[in-house]
């Protein structure tokens, strides 16, 4: 007896206040929260050529100011040297710049798109080289693009997810969540797993660390 009234007494308020609060709102669609991956990016040829070719320059630019110096003690005309000189000293700011951001974790990334050229948006975390990067929840796996760019050269790299799909709902709410993700394929110089492992892991607690 006593099921049968919340039943029938309920169930109907409950869809009277669903069906009211829709009337009260301009777009009552459900919402829909959906599944990223962290992906943490290391520049570590970036940062090693970008130092190799600071230390170069440097060096380069030590022997022009020593040979001008020579010339000066001679009497001889260094206007020629001397823009030189303020060409290398412009790159050597330029290049120590760059390798103070990429020290610092910096990454310097181009473009980003997904399989099939749809651009996806992504979105920084609260580290500077790490991403939120949602998934696409059509199907089992998620082919990602990256363009990285820096002053010496541009690397591209391919990362590819694969993940179980599933939907939990609430009130007013469908959560989509992608689960057991792991690394099919990628072209990264190494790659590593962390965070949540297990059956019961989400793709949001797992951050992939991608070297390059």
């Amino acid at each position: 007896m006593l099921k049968t009234l919340i039943r029938f007494t309920f169930i109907p308020l409950f869809l009277g206040l669903l069906l009211s609060s829709c009337e009260e709102c301009e777009d009552c669609d459900i919402l829909f929260s959906g599944p990223f991956i962290r992906v943490d990016f290391r520049p570590v040829s970036f940062l090693q050529q970008s130092e190799r070719a600071l230390q170069q320059t440097d060096t380069l630019l030590l022997n022009r100011r020593n040979f001008r110096e020579a010339l000066l003690e001679e009497g001889l005309d260094t206007a020629g040297l001397g823009r030189v000189i303020d060409s290398l000293t412009a790159k050597r700011d330029t290049l120590r710049t760059e390798s103070q951001a990429l020290r610092g974790g910096r990454v310097f990334m181009r473009t980003f798109e997904a399989e099939g050229g749809r651009f996806v948006p992504f979105f920084q975390d609260t580290v500077i080289n790490v991403f939120n990067i949602p998934l696409n929840m059509e199907a089992d796996s998620s082919t990602f693009y990256f363009t990285f760019e820096s002053i010496l050269s541009q690397i591209q790299d391919t990362l590819t997810v694969r993940y179980s799909r599933n939907i939990t709902s609430g009130f007013f709410r469908v959560n989509l969540l992608a689960q057991d993700a792991l690394v099919s394929r990628h072209t990264f110089d190494s790659i590593s797993v962390t965070g949540c492992r297990g059956s019961n892991c989400i793709s949001n607690e797992v951050t992939i660390r991608s070297y390059f």
